[in-house]
């Protein structure tokens, strides 16, 4: 079943406004950061999981080969995937795969913030890392964060990150992948520019 769903994307038929599957070789800010720690939770608990993904999944959320502990859930903002893949530090290959497919796609990436303009984007800065106490254990993190806008407006974010506890083993080849698209009439209402 593996082989069957990773690597997929799927693109929307914007004629009919359904999903057509096409096999490829190869929120908020602070809602981002909360939906992305209950997902880290979840995928170090449970056993790989390849679901069916649905119909309204963009074309721009890839899931690359090897992912695991897949998750989709599409809300009022927008559709959002999470996954994890083996991936050394700094994830060359997986970054190059995503990057190209925007790129041919024909998303333009952002220098800053989407919803902090201002603040440089990965595209920028490259990768960060610090410390993330909120939880009763220290954990460091190294992450790459970046948005990505086409010709309608619509926004999609990419958020690639290592994570570990500050205390523990350090981790630098278990990959997290979060992505998350919005229309640009939402994007409008959580940002106005």
């Amino acid at each position: 079943m593996q082989q069957l769903l990773v690597g997929r994307r799927i693109r929307l038929d914007g004629l009919r406004g359904r999903a057509v599957i096409k096999q490829n070789g190869g929120t908020p800010l602070l809602g981002i950061g909360v939906l992305l720690l209950l997902t880290l939770g979840c995928m170090e608990q449970n056993a790989p999981q390849y679901p069916s993904l649905p119909n309204t999944h963009p074309d721009l959320l890839i899931v690359v080969p090897g992912a695991w502990g897949v998750a989709f859930r599409s809300n009022e903002w927008g559709d959002h995937l999470t996954y994890a893949v083996k991936e050394d530090y700094p994830a060359t290959h997986v970054l190059t795969v995503v990057f190209s497919a925007l790129r041919t796609e024909g998303w333009e990436r952002l220098k800053q913030s989407y919803q902090n303009p201002g603040i440089p984007s990965s595209h920028v800065r490259g990768w960060t890392s610090h410390l993330d106490g909120t939880g009763p254990k220290e954990f460091t993190q190294h992450q790459w964060m970046g948005e990505w806008r086409n010709s309608r407006g619509d926004i999609v974010w990419y958020t690639f990150m290592y994570r570990y506890p500050t205390n523990g083993t350090k981790n630098l080849s278990t990959l997290y992948v979060l992505a998350d698209y919005t229309s640009a009439a939402v994007a409008r209402k959580m940002v106005p520019h």
